[in-house]
């Protein structure tokens, strides 16, 4: 398993503001970005991550 560290801090901070919305604006980037690393990460670790 070969995850980007940089993904967990993603997910920690979609979990933290319940939206992949508000946390693109908060790291700066697109709401598709941060959608295709949280789907990368739940292949990654063969699981369904929960923001809610």
């Amino acid at each position: 398993m070969n995850i980007n560290y940089e993904y967990y801090k993603i997910f920690y901070y979609a979990a933290k503001n319940r939206s992949f919305s508000r946390t693109a604006k908060v790291l700066l980037t697109n709401q598709p970005n941060i959608t295709r690393v949280i789907k990368i990460l739940e292949g990654e670790l063969g699981c369904t991550l929960s923001i809610e």
